[in-house]
């Protein structure tokens, strides 16, 4: 049943492609192809238990020799699974980037983006760790906050990375994840600093729907019925969740260096645009690029999204560029430990 879903959606959007071209010249054929995919799975989905997305975004996973460049390790860490993406030719990098996963907090997993943590691993040179935390409704929030929460702490606290470099990595709601767990690594003495910080089309509120843009609804892969239907699975006791859902009013002064990716015509836009600004007003040490006609999260796409490449590359770039610092004070303001790189 799964595997006629998938090939039937294939067939409506392949045919759809021909009779009714895309709207943004400057979206490449596959973008296009993979968002008017994702975006059908999306609307069927409305409605249905989580079983039923998670089985079908698994069988959509794309493959690429790109997997066969790089040796994935399995372990646990703070007692939760993990795996780990090394570049063959790399004996040991001198940066570990630890990769929170989106899908709303319900779907994904290390499984179904583990060509884009192959990716980013061989752009950076560096060991890439993806942990298997917790999803809802099964595990209500904070089950997922925790878990990324004690897998960074260890990697801090692991004397072999005393020297590396240590970047926070996540896409759309694994954006969430890193804020949130940069917010409770401010609130803990004497543990290593993260260094930098990389947000792919990050869901910065997942509280409030006024963020969402609607009319860029129709050349995305969300839109407003998707999110509400996430939201409702996710969001038990606002109250007590919002805090790891709603990063808008963040006090963003204690923040490393950040880059942020998002598409132009995504429907999370003006919230990132939003953020943005707000770092910007603080003289954070940040960077933000939106990619002109491009969906939510289209670097995760490979390899049949060819805007993806250049996405890579540059958080490739900002990765480099990022200065190791190995001060332990965390209650104090962090910016002047960092030189901007604009």
């Amino acid at each position: 049943m799964v595997t006629l879903d998938v090939f039937r959606i294939f067939i409506v959007v392949l045919l759809s492609m021909f009779t009714s071209p895309s709207k943004l010249p400057q979206r490449s054929w596959g973008g296009e192809f993979v968002c008017r995919t994702f975006k059908r799975l999306t609307k069927e989905s409305i409605g249905k238990p989580v079983t039923w997305i998670r089985t079908r975004q698994e069988r959509l996973t794309a493959f690429s020799f790109d997997m066969l460049k790089v040796n994935k390790t399995f372990k646990y860490v703070a007692g939760v699974a993990c795996t780990s993406f090394m570049p063959k030719q790399v004996h040991d990098s001198d940066t570990v980037i630890i990769y929170l996963h989106g899908g709303g907090y319900v779907v994904g997993s290390v499984a179904v983006y583990a060509l884009t943590m192959a990716r980013i691993a061989l752009q950076t040179n560096a060991k890439v760790i993806a942990p298997e935390y917790r999803l809802a409704p099964e595990h209500a929030l904070p089950a997922a906050q925790d878990d990324c929460l004690a897998v960074t702490l260890q990697i801090l606290n692991d004397v072999a990375n005393k020297d590396k470099k240590i970047i926070l990595m996540g896409d759309s709601a694994g954006g969430g994840l890193c804020l949130s767990t940069l917010k409770s690594l401010n609130n803990i003495d004497k543990v290593k600093n993260i260094d930098g910080c990389v947000l792919i089309s990050p869901w910065l509120d997942a509280t409030d729907n006024t963020w969402v843009e609607q009319k860029n609804e129709q050349y995305d892969i969300l839109g407003m019925d998707i999110l509400s239907y996430i939201m409702g699975m996710i969001i038990k006791d606002k109250p007590t969740q919002e805090q790891y859902l709603n990063f808008m009013d963040m006090d963003v002064s204690k923040l490393p260096p950040l880059y942020i990716q998002a598409g132009s015509v995504e429907v999370l836009g003006k919230q990132i645009s939003e953020f943005a600004a707000r770092l910007e007003q603080a003289n954070a040490d940040y960077q933000y690029d939106v990619f002109e006609h491009q969906f939510h999260v289209f670097q995760v796409f490979a390899p049949l999204v060819k805007e993806e490449v250049e996405a890579i590359k540059r958080i490739g770039v900002f990765v480099a560029g990022v200065e190791f610092s190995n001060c332990e004070l965390k209650n104090e303001p962090q910016s002047h430990l960092y030189s901007a790189k604009r």
